[in-house]
């Protein structure tokens, strides 16, 4: 092979596999915990609409994903279990510890009147894409569920995270519609159960 072709054949060889590397970095590694993070707590009560406290909510749908998760395999480690005030910074510092581990925060939305649906917002953190479209897509499928899509947001609980972390806005409180089916405890089930088998669908694709 003359120099020049080997050469130009070497250098391929090299980007192709620095690609490789770097699409290996930005797959999500394997994790066989969850932390759950209900959003707000304590003093910080979070939004309200159409009878709906945030805090009580995220509660409520962390202990609904709780022991569907565990029964899948996974062990589940939670922020709070109960009506408390926690720092962001201490709510990352539980997910960090928690080893091998994925991190999901759950929030309510609020909005005009018209907005609704459900939101997986994910950082700029690429490994979090998958996961966030799994969800999407399985929770879409929930009856009455509109899905308002994958986006991409700075919060504080996902930057500074260095898990891959989700944050997830389960519908709009100040929409009637929304508000109804998350105050619906059946409903709640429904979307725990959702969520859940899509973090499983994430981990067994791994």
């Amino acid at each position: 092979m003359p120099q020049f072709c080997r050469a130009v054949s070497a250098l391929f060889v090299a980007l192709w596999l620095t690609g490789c590397a770097g699409m290996e970095s930005e797959r999500m590694p394997r994790f066989n915990t969850v932390v759950l993070d209900a959003g707000h707590g304590g003093v910080d009560s979070g939004g309200r609409g159409n009878g709906i406290s945030e805090k009580q909510f995220t509660l409520a749908l962390v202990a609904e994903l709780e022991p569907i998760l565990r029964d899948r395999g996974f062990r589940v480690v939670l922020t709070r279990n109960d009506d408390r005030y926690l720092r962001l910074s201490h709510r990352v510092s539980i997910g960090e510890q928690a080893g091998n581990s994925i991190f999901i925060s759950i929030h309510a939305n609020m909005g005009p009147r018209h907005s609704r649906g459900f939101v997986a917002y994910k950082s700029s953190d690429r490994r979090t894409e998958s996961l966030a479209r799994r969800i999407q897509a399985a929770v879409r499928k929930v009856e009455g569920t509109a899905g308002a899509g994958v986006l991409h947001n700075d919060f504080w609980v996902l930057v500074q995270n260095r898990r891959p972390a989700l944050l997830l806005e389960c519908g709009f409180m100040t929409n009637g519609g929304d508000a109804a089916l998350l105050r619906n405890a059946a409903y709640r089930h429904n979307l725990a159960d959702a969520i859940a088998g899509a973090i499983g669908g994430e981990r067994a694709s791994l």
